[in-house]
């Protein structure tokens, strides 16, 4: 993990520039559940440049960058760090709706929940092919929101829990799910 901090230090035209290298070191943290050291590093990195040209970094490693910031942020309970750089990923550019981005929704979703209580909205500058997708999609994570936020019936946000075990599950998003339900 060290020696991918000193690769991204080497191709770094500046210290402020994003590199692919940058997402790997935080997916590594991740993996070997090194949390707080990947936020210790976040904390001391703004991403003030992008670089493709210099780097390579292709949009993925950036989506990459701000989705695996999230995680790390939820690896140490700050939920609106967490929510915050979910919301970097999903405020990306782009015609295409990826995988990352949908990703990034359904735990900021989520956290929303736990954090606030309410609704999470997409930010302003979302993409507005995104937007339509979340608005038009029949998505479980939708059907969540809305009976903790409009009913709060404990009955029916374990049947709807229940319903969509698989898709949390496949999403990792269980120890999330636990805690809305607390």
């Amino acid at each position: 993990i060290r020696t991918l901090l000193k690769v991204i230090v080497l191709v770094q035209p500046n210290a402020n520039c994003l590199t692919p290298y940058h997402h790997l070191f935080l997916r590594s943290c991740i993996l070997n559940h090194l949390y707080a050291y990947a936020v210790e590093n976040i904390n001391k990195f703004d991403v003030l440049e992008v670089n493709p040209n210099a780097t390579s970094l292709v949009v993925l490693d950036y989506l990459s960058y701000f989705y695996y910031s999230g995680i790390c942020f939820i690896g140490v309970k700050d939920y609106k760090s967490a929510i915050r750089y979910f919301s970097l990923a999903l405020s990306t550019p782009g015609n295409l709706i990826s995988q990352v981005a949908l990703q990034s929704y359904k735990k900021a979703s989520l956290l929303h929940l736990i954090q606030y209580g309410t609704e999470y909205e997409l930010p302003k500058y979302a993409p507005n092919e995104l937007k339509v997708y979340i608005k038009n999609d029949n998505n479980n994570y939708a059907s969540i929101v809305k009976v903790y936020t409009k009913t709060n019936d404990i009955n029916n946000l374990e049947h709807i829990f229940d319903r969509f075990k698989h898709e949390l599950k496949q999403d990792n998003n269980i120890g999330l799910i636990k805690q809305v339900y607390e």
